[in-house]
């Protein structure tokens, strides 16, 4: 399974920064189509790939379920535009052939 932050994203951007899990600032997003390319050149299989989270995250900090609700609905609604390849995370699962 690849997970990919998405530097793109403003809320895993900072929380990238706040949490020091980049701790040189040179990390930069890789891109889907880059993943994908380069599994399938590598004997992978792809099972599923998605994007995901942009606002969920903060319905579950906040513990407040309407927003949590909200939020996850905007989020499904993004992941269903061209936008979602800035603002979303994305993951891959993939298994070697």
């Amino acid at each position: 399974m690849i997970d990919e932050p998405n530097k793109f994203n403003l809320f895993n951007f900072i929380n990238m920064k706040l949490s020091k899990a980049d701790p040189t600032g040179d990390e930069r997003p890789l891109s889907l189509y880059f993943v994908k390319k380069l599994l399938k050149n590598n004997d992978f299989q792809i099972l599923n790939s998605s994007s995901y989270e942009l606002l969920s995250l903060f319905g579950a900090v906040l513990k407040n379920e309407l927003i949590l609700r909200l939020a996850t609905f905007c989020d499904n609604f993004f992941s269903k535009i061209p936008l979602k390849l800035i603002l979303l995370r994305w993951y891959i699962l993939a298994e070697k052939n």
